[in-house]
């Protein structure tokens, strides 16, 4: 019975907020390269864009 006593499940704590993220500087150098690579490609389809439509306008 003495063993019995000492097995009940673990209290569990209440859901509070979530901890902070700990690798912000890892994820920020994955992340940067892939932003800057979005505005390039944003500025790319933008300057085409405008090009295709200048020899639409030329006769």
């Amino acid at each position: 019975m003495l063993a019995l006593a000492g097995c009940r499940a673990p209290e569990h704590e209440p859901p509070g907020t979530p901890p902070e993220p700990q690798a912000t500087g890892l994820r920020d150098a994955i992340q940067d390269p892939l932003d800057k690579a979005q505005a390039v490609e944003g500025a790319i389809r933008e300057a085409d864009h405008r090009r295709r439509e200048q020899a639409d306008d030329t006769p």
